[in-house]
């Protein structure tokens, strides 16, 4: 029971990226919400200028997602299957990949959204920059015989 709980919070982390990947967050959403925002406070942007901010969010937010989830599978690998660093930083890179890759599909049959190629690879940018975190992180506080 206790090596289930570690996996916990990896898998719920997967399944917010799910619920994300619904129509509600969609990019018409967002930009819907960020046009009220830019009314509220300045009495509005330009169309063009508001496309770009929303852009420069949504892809800020795969990198923050994925690296997130990265960093959560590198530890819970590490605490749950007692992978050293760098053997639980690369499996977490891989899932992480993995997953963006079937978020994207799922995304094409979700009405409104699409899957893209593009987003992978900025996923998965994400998700390395969180392995590298984990594998730093554990690397460091590993004990001396024990680093990789």
């Amino acid at each position: 029971m206790k090596k289930l709980r570690v996996y916990l919070p990896p898998v719920a982390w997967m399944a917010v990226i799910f619920m994300f990947s619904t129509i509600y967050f969609g990019e018409d959403t967002t930009y819907s919400f960020l046009d009220k925002l830019a009314i509220l406070l300045r009495g509005g942007i330009s169309s063009h200028i508001l496309w770009k901010i929303d852009f420069v969010l949504r892809k800020s937010a795969h990198v923050t997602e994925f690296m997130l989830l990265s960093y959560l599978w590198a530890g819970a690998l590490a605490r749950g299957e007692n992978y050293p660093a760098g053997r639980a930083a690369a499996a977490a890179l891989v899932i992480s990949v993995v997953y963006a890759a079937t978020d994207e599909y799922h995304q094409t049959f979700v009405p409104g959204r699409s899957g893209n190629v593009g987003d992978v690879l900025i996923d998965a940018s994400g998700a390395s920059l969180g392995a590298i975190i984990a594998w730093a992180g554990q690397k460091k506080s590993a004990p001396q015989g024990m680093r990789l």
